[in-house]
């Protein structure tokens, strides 16, 4: 609170305050004004890449930091996945700093392949990307035995 001598004023535009007399003379008071942290954070995957065999599952680590800034929860999603991958997490949201798992299912028919994976966490649509590799399935490779005897007789 600021107690001024009868007969002035404050006013506050903006960052500046200024105190007027009231016959019409101004004088300029600068005041210092200190931002608020404001809420922010940072996704991190716990590696560049994932690689799944089809049929089976492995799981990913997001880390959510938050420097030092007030901490609200984050909630964290998976979007635009190739046909036959689908997700879960361990949890829906955390306070960070933390760290979210999400479990990566690959379907028998999933393309082998390298699949770009973004994950987007809510407030602020904070991004981090790796890559899932679906592997190729033993069944789809092709071992060729007959060099050894110069007759073809490949097998599966």
């Amino acid at each position: 609170m600021v107690n001024l001598p009868q007969g002035w004023q404050l006013t506050t535009p903006g960052a500046n305050a200024s105190v007027q007399v009231v016959s019409g003379q101004t004088a300029t008071l600068m005041v210092g004004v200190r931002q608020e942290a404001t809420f922010d954070y940072s996704l991190r995957a716990s590696n560049p890449s994932l690689t799944i065999a089809p049929g089976t599952t492995g799981s990913m680590n997001i880390e959510v930091w938050n420097g030092n800034y007030p901490g609200q929860p984050i909630n964290l999603f998976v979007q635009n996945l190739p046909q036959g991958i689908t997700y879960n997490q361990n949890n829906t949201s955390c306070t960070p700093t933390c760290n979210v798992r999400l479990y990566f299912t690959v379907s028998n028919t999933t393309v082998a392949g390298t699949y770009p994976i973004t994950v987007t966490g809510t407030p602020l649509s904070k991004t981090t990307t790796f890559k899932l590799v679906v592997s190729v399935r033993p069944e789809q490779v092709l071992y060729y035995t007959g060099f050894e005897n110069n007759f073809p007789n490949p097998t599966y």
